[in-house]
C-alpha cells in the first residue's frame, strides 16, 4: 500500500544535497523514535524494516540501550550501536568495543561520593551492570548487581550513569572529568559518562568506514540532545514530531511521532515507494 506524503516530511527538504536515491544506510534511535511511548515495536514498523533490508539497504540501530535492552526488542538489524557508541555490534565481526579502564572510572566515583555521598550511580561494565541503589525505578528491566562501590571495578566500564539531580547540565559534570572522558544528557532523565571515543557519530563513522559508505549516503532519526551529533552529520536527518528542540533544530526534515510509526512512515514514502 502506498501512503500519501506526510504533511511533516512535506514541509521539510534537505538542503544537503542529499539524494533520496542515493541512500544506502539508514540509522535510528530507539526510545522516542522508532519505539513508541510503551517500549513496543508496531508491527507496521517491523514490516517496513523487513522490506528495506530486502531492498538493498542497511538498517542501523543506535541507542543508549545496554546490550541486552536492545537485543530483548529482537530487531531485523545489519548492525547496532548500543551503550551510546561504547559498543558496535556487527554480525560478521568482533564486537568494537570504546570503554573507560577500570581504575579512571573508580576515581570518577570517588570524586562524585566525595562531593554527594549519597549520589545514586550505576556503572553498565562489559560483565554486568552494577548500582548502589535499585535502578529499576528507571529501568525496569536493568538486570543489576548491587555495589557500594567501595572495591575497585573489576572490569573495563561502558557508562556510568548518573540520575539528574545534584548534576542537571553538562557544564557542571564536565569540570570532574579526567581527560579522555566526557558526559552527555539523556531523555532529560540521566548523565551518562563515557570514554571520549564513545558516541553515536563515532561508532557510526566507524560502521560507514567498514562498508564504504560516505555520511552522505545515509539517513538518521532521532529525538534528544545524544542524537543531534548524528543527525548534523549525516545526508538526511529526520526528527519525530515528539523531539527536543536541539534535534528538531539539526534535522533536515520531520515527521510524525514516535506513538504514529514517524519512522516507519517516513521511510515507506520516501525510500519504499
Amino acid at each position: 500500500m502506498t501512503r500519501r506524503r506526510s504533511a511533516w516530511a512535506a514541509a521539510y527538504h534537505y538542503p544537503k544535497g542529499a539524494s533520496m536515491r542515493n541512500i544506502k544506510v539508514i540509522v535510528s534511535d530507539l526510545d522516542r523514535t522508532l519505539l513508541r511511548t510503551d517500549k513496543s515495536v508496531s508491527a507496521y514498523t517491523l514490516d517496513v524494516l523487513r522490506r528495506t533490508r530486502e531492498k538493498g539497504l542497511k538498517f542501523v540501530a543506535a541507542t543508549a540501550r545496554a546490550e541486552m535492552g536492545f537485543r530483548i526488542l529482537d530487531l531485523s538489524c545489519d548492525a547496532a550501536i548500543v551503550f551510546n557508541g561504547a559498543l558496535l555490534l556487527l554480525d560478521s565481526r568482533e564486537p568494537e568495543r570504546f570503554t573507560i579502564d577500570a581504575a579512571t572510572a573508580d576515581g570518577i566515583i570517588r570524586t562524585i561520593l566525595k562531593l554527594d555521598p549519597n549520589a545514586e550511580i550505576v556503572v553498565e561494565t562489559v560483565d554486568i551492570s552494577r548500582a548502589n541503589f535499585d535502578p529499576r525505578r528507571f529501568w525496569p528491566n536493568m538486570i543489576y548487581e548491587p555495589h557500594d562501590f567501595a572495591a575497585p571495578l573489576p572490569a573495563p566500564v561502558y557508562k556510568i550513569l548518573l540520575p539528574l539531580d545534584r548534576f542537571s547540565k553538562v557544564e557542571e559534570l564536565e569540570p570532574l572529568l579526567p581527560q579522555g572522558t566526557h558526559s552527555v544528557i539523556c531523555e532529560d532523565t540521566f548523565a551518562m559518562i563515557l570514554s571520549e571515543s564513545a558516541s553515536k557519530l563515532n561508532a557510526f563513522k566507524r560502521l560507514c568506514e567498514l562498508w564504504d559508505v560516505p555520511l552522505e549516503q545515509t539517513v538518521m532519526f532521532g529525538d534528544d540532545l545524544n542524537d543531534v551529533e548524528l543527525m548534523r552529520a549525516a545526508g538526511v536527518s529526520v526528527a519525530v514530531a515528539n523531539a527536543g528542540d536541539e534535534a528538531k533544530a539539526a534535522a533536515t526534515e520531520r515527521c510524525a511521532s514516535n506513538d504514529d510509526d514517524g519512522v516507519a512512515r517516513w521511510i515507506e514514502e520516501n525510500l519504499l515507494s
